[in-house]
């Protein structure tokens, strides 16, 4: 929380996409730990639009952290529909194995997603 707070202060000064999309899901992280759904939930939609800009592995990476602000909430099947997008985004990188490490603990009937994920 205090990291994705001390990112977001930083974006008072435009440090591009990257940085907006990380501080954000780093919010929605902290966020959905905190069972604030509103929160989470708005700064996930922050960091997906910044997702046309992004190059593969950095959407695969806020990808990623996304699908864990999603499974921090409960939202399995949005979770495993974030991880998969993410590792679809950049194979043979960091994120798309992070992303496929953490979609493996999420059982496939997990449920359908519910148009929230991030990547």
């Amino acid at each position: 929380a205090r990291l994705a707070d001390a990112l977001i202060a930083e974006l008072a000064v435009d440090h591009g996409a990257e940085r907006t999309a990380m501080a954000n899901v780093l919010v929605a992280i902290a966020a959905a730990q905190r069972r604030d759904v509103s929160l989470a939930r708005s700064a996930l939609e922050v960091a997906e639009r910044q997702r046309e800009v992004l190059e593969g592995p950095d959407r695969a990476f806020i990808g990623y952290l996304g699908g864990v602000a999603l499974r921090e909430l409960g939202l399995l099947g949005d979770a495993r529909a974030t991880f998969t997008q993410a590792m679809a985004a950049a194979p043979d990188t960091i994120g798309e194995a992070l992303a496929r490490r953490e979609r493996s603990h999420i059982p496939e009937s997990s449920g359908s997603p519910e148009n929230s994920s991030v990547d």
